[in-house]
Order: C-alpha cells, then sequence, then structure tokens
C-alpha cells in the first residue's frame, strides 16, 4: 500500500493491562475509501485496537498515525475532530431525546460558537444552530432514519438504535469511520441491509475499519481483512485468502493445522 492512499496507519502497537497482553505488536494498514474488516475469536483484542486508536486508552508502546501525523496520546474530542469516529459494541444513545438531537451531537465537533455566543444568540451561533439540524437531518437520510427524526431514541427497535448511533458518527464528518459490532442483535434482513448502508458510507468517501462477528457480512463488505488472535495478528489479505488460511480455521474452529489446511 503506498503511503499516499494510507489513511490509518498501526505500527508495532503494543497494548498491555498489567499481565495481560492484549495487543501484540500489531501492523496494519487502511487505505483511503476502503471498506476493511479486524476480526477474530472473543477476547482477540479487537475493540482494544479501536480503543487505542480512537484515544480511549494509550499503548503500552508502538505508533498510530492517521493520514501521517500521529494520534496516540491525543485526547478522543481531538481525534474526532481530526477525522475519526466510532461506534461502540454496547449502543449509547440519550433515550430521551430525539433521533434529531442525538445526532446533532455528534456535529458539535465541527461547531465555532462558544458559550457566548450561545447565550447571547450571536449570528455565529444561529448559523451552527442551522448547520448542525442540517447535517443531523443529513445523517438520519443516509441511514433511513429520517422520518422519526422527532421521536424518542428510546422507542426505537435495537436494529435501528445501531443505525442512530451510526448517523451520529457520521455527523462528526468523519474521513474514517470505526465500527464494533454494527450488526450485533441485528436480524437478518436488517443485516442485509446494513450492508447496502456500509456501500452507500463508503460512497460518500469515508473508509471504514469494521469489527464483526458476522462473517457472511464480512466477506460480503470488506476488500481487506486483519485476524487478531490473543492480540497478535495471525492473518492479513483479501477475504478469499483469509477465508482459505489454516491458521484463520485454526483459530475460529481449533482445528490442527494440518487438518484445517486438509
Amino acid at each position: 500500500m503506498s503511503a499516499d492512499t494510507t489513511l490509518l496507519r498501526v505500527d508495532s502497537l503494543v497494548c498491555r493491562f498489567g499481565g495481560l497482553l492484549a495487543v501484540d505488536h500489531l501492523d496494519m494498514e487502511v487505505a483511503e475509501g476502503a471498506i476493511h474488516a479486524l476480526i477474530g475469536p472473543n477476547g482477540a483484542g479487537k475493540s482494544t485496537v479501536i480503543n487505542l486508536v480512537t484515544g480511549v486508552y494509550r499503548p503500552t508502546a508502538g505508533t498510530v498515525s492517521f493520514r501521517g501525523e500521529r494520534l496516540a496520546g491525543e485526547l478522543p474530542s481531538t481525534i474526532a475532530r481530526r477525522g475519526v469516529a466510532r461506534t461502540f459494541q454496547t449502543i449509547r444513545i440519550w433515550r430521551q431525546m430525539s433521533l434529531l438531537e442525538n445526532v446533532m451531537v455528534g456535529f458539535q465537533c465541527r461547531t465555532r460558537s462558544n458559550l457566548v455566543d450561545v447565550l447571547l444568540a450571536s449570528r455565529r451561533s444561529r448559523a451552527d444552530e442551522s448547520a448542525t439540524r442540517r447535517k443531523a437531518f443529513e445523517a438520519l437520510e443516509l441511514v433511513g432514519l429520517e422520518a422519526g427524526a422527532g421521536r424518542l431514541a428510546g422507542s426505537l427497535s435495537y436494529g435501528q438504535q445501531r443505525l442512530l448511533e451510526l448517523a451520529r458518527a457520521i455527523a462528526t464528518q468523519p474521513s474514517l469511520l470505526l465500527l464494533d459490532e454494527p450488526a450485533a442483535g441485528m436480524n437478518p434482513q436488517e443485516a442485509g441491509a446494513l450492508v447496502e448502508l456500509l456501500f452507500r458510507i463508503r460512497r460518500q468517501g469515508i473508509a471504514i475499519l469494521l469489527i464483526e462477528h458476522n462473517m457472511r457480512l464480512v466477506m460480503r463488505v470488506a476488500e481487506r481483512i486483519t485476524v487478531l488472535s490473543f492480540g497478535r495478528k495471525i492473518a492479513e489479505g483479501s477475504p478469499a485468502e483469509v477465508r482459505s488460511d489454516p491458521g484463520v480455521i485454526k483459530a475460529y474452529l481449533g482445528q490442527s493445522e494440518e487438518n484445517a489446511a486438509a
């Protein structure tokens, strides 16, 4: 992958929690506009990688770079402003706020108003308010929730709540979107619709780093896949290459490498 197409670069990334080695010298690159999947058995360290990239955790060693600039040590809010957004494995929405209000929160990192502007209802504050509503509604349109913009978020189904969280992340106007199990809890119809949504997001020029246990979905959308097991990268390549890799089969099914290869 050439330097001019690399959006996210992870070099020799290590994360320890006491005696637990959660991420073990991980190297990985995500290209501009790509859909890149990060997969592995439960406890492989996938969510830890996302937390390291977004500033929730600080790496023990190694570097994380976005557009050639280091991210490690930056606050999550600063990383979001630089163009990296995320969703969470466990849904985090404000149930007593409307869908539109939930998504408007995401655009706040792009506004210029300060507290004085808000208190005085300045021209800048009014312009920011208008832009925030417009961008939030556009994000709801992208995920198909615009018709219920005024509904309370708590009234949504589980799958719709996942889409709402995705819309909020999109409202930050990211170049890279990190999705932590977006299909979790979705029925087959919702998961199928998610596939089409991921392609629509990519057509907006947004790269995606996807953690997902739904392998059918992963194989349909990902152009490149990185596989972790016990924090260490054991395989990387196209879906076809990863699907037939003996080490990947062993990690998922517990087979011997000889039987897996056979």
